[in-house]
């Protein structure tokens, strides 16, 4: 198996239910090989997102996706120079991260797949966010951004690379 990123090897890392993370042996990166379709992870993303009760499993990891995010934002805060710098977070979930950065003096929103994750970002915790994909907003946001984050994200998408050239051309020169 090669990585979709640099073409190294990859071995198995983890298995999450019927999906298998592959670590690259070059650039670190993981992936999930073979990748879902994008109808399957549109499904699977608006469903992880819900509440235990409605069938969701993102209450199994919320506690320590969300004890990560002020270091995160603390670190990247470190290296923002500009007073209020803007932040865009792909993959932003439920919008913790986004919530996290506002917090830390970014002017901060997010986008996400999943419908019901963004719908929990604007309604219950107030940020900004929307559901998309980043490459359908090129237009809209480009050069926009002083820094964009994609925590966990990129092991889920098809193809990275096109979505690391989306970010780049949302980023400001």
């Amino acid at each position: 198996m090669n990585c979709y990123i640099c073409g190294g090897e990859c071995v198995k890392d983890v298995i999450h239910g019927s999906y298998i993370y592959w670590k690259c042996r070059d650039c670190f990166t993981s992936q999930v090989l073979p990748q879902p379709s994008e109808q399957e992870l549109y499904e699977f993303y608006n469903r992880y997102h819900l509440c235990t009760e409605s069938g969701g499993v993102y209450d199994e990891v919320e506690d320590r996706m969300k004890a990560d995010f002020p270091f995160k934002a603390n670190l990247l805060r470190r290296h923002m120079k500009k007073f209020v710098p803007r932040l865009l977070d792909v993959g932003c979930g439920k919008g913790y991260f986004v919530h996290t950065a506002l917090k830390n003096g970014f002017d901060a929103e997010g986008i996400d797949i999943s419908q019901s994750a963004v719908d929990y970002a604007v309604n219950s915790l107030g940020v900004k966010a929307r559901a998309g994909k980043i490459d359908e907003c090129l237009t809209e946001w480009h050069e926009t951004f002083d820094a964009i984050t994609f925590w966990a994200t990129i092991e889920h998408i098809a193809k990275p690379m096109e979505a690391l050239h989306a970010i780049y051309n949302c980023l400001k020169p």
